[in-house]
């Protein structure tokens, strides 16, 4: 019996463009963290918000804005909602602008800086609060 001594993942998207990465330690910990935010108890808000976030810590090549757009789509697909819904969580539902939610991400990434967990926690709703902040705390590890 043969052994696996690779595995990858393949993503194809609706333009076309084919993307295979290896399975590696790392990226495993990513999509088991993937995989928690989309099983998750609490509000698709957070969670799509959170999906952005840990695929931007994940991809780390590239500008933030950048990064953050591809995020976004595959958050979209993910959770099966338009971009759209998923930019308006990122700054409206923040009260932010995207280029903000870029800066401050940027500086969460770098310097650690907590004002982006400051944020979202401030903005969990009344019911799902306990399954929100959990989440938070676990992806953004302040």
């Amino acid at each position: 019996m043969a052994n696996i001594i690779k595995k990858y993942i393949l993503s194809v998207y609706d333009d076309g463009k084919i993307i295979t990465d290896e399975i590696t330690a790392d990226n495993c910990k990513v999509m088991e963290s993937i995989e928690l935010i989309i099983d998750s108890k609490g509000s698709s808000r957070i969670k799509q918000i959170l999906y952005v976030i840990e695929n931007v810590k994940s991809n780390n090549q590239g500008e933030v804005s950048d990064r953050v757009s591809f995020a976004i789509k595959e958050a979209a697909n993910a959770f099966s909602v338009n971009t759209s819904s998923i930019i308006d969580k990122l700054t409206r539902q923040l009260s932010l602008n995207i280029d903000s939610f870029n800066n401050i991400l940027n500086e969460y990434l770098n310097n650690g800086n907590d004002e982006l967990y400051k944020i979202i926690s401030s903005n969990v709703g009344a019911h799902t609060r306990i399954d929100d902040q959990r989440l938070i705390d676990l992806i953004l590890d302040i």
